[in-house]
């Protein structure tokens, strides 16, 4: 008997300040056709309900993603939850789990400036130099993360069989 394989977790992080939460949706509404398929499960914080524990279900969600999404602004990059929490814990899994970490510049920022997110590829680019979401043109930057929220399905779906291709699974 074949069962569904298993979604792709992804954790979104993000400042709630400043576009964060606007990029977030824009994300979300490109990664839909996606999650409809159940080829990937995005999880953001807005998935906690009044009275949880949300710092226990983001660590939750951090430990149980196969990628990150980091949406990169200034408001982002200067966030101490993000800073001192989530960025050293995916950084972490990164380095010795190889969690897959998925940069995307929204907004003009220095992201360029913090050490580990500039060693990682860094998308939108425009040929080889990142180019931020916000300088698009409405209509192409909806192109663009269309394009994007392909590529990340399309690096689950990798994992997903790579790991069904590993001894001693189904």
């Amino acid at each position: 008997m074949h069962s569904q394989p298993q979604a792709g977790r992804i954790f979104v992080s993000y400042s709630h300040r400043g576009n964060g939460l606007v990029w977030k949706e824009r994300l979300f509404a490109a990664l839909a056709v996606f999650e409809k398929q159940h080829l990937l499960d995005p999880w953001h914080d807005d998935q906690t309900n009044l009275g949880d524990d949300w710092h226990t279900h983001i660590n939750v969600a951090m430990k149980g993603a196969q990628l990150a999404i980091l949406l990169l602004t200034d408001e982002f990059l200067t966030s101490p939850f993000v800073l001192q929490h989530e960025l050293p814990e995916l950084q972490r899994r990164h380095e010795e789990e190889g969690l897959m970490i998925a940069p995307i510049l929204c907004e003009a920022c220095g992201w360029f400036g913090n050490e580990w997110i500039a060693s990682l590829q860094v998308k939108p680019r425009v040929q080889t130099i990142p180019r931020p979401l916000g300088d698009f043109p409405e209509g192409e930057r909806d192109r663009v993360l269309r394009s994007l929220a392909t590529e990340i399905a399309e690096q689950l779906s990798r994992l997903a069989l790579g790991a069904a291709c590993q001894p001693g699974t189904e």
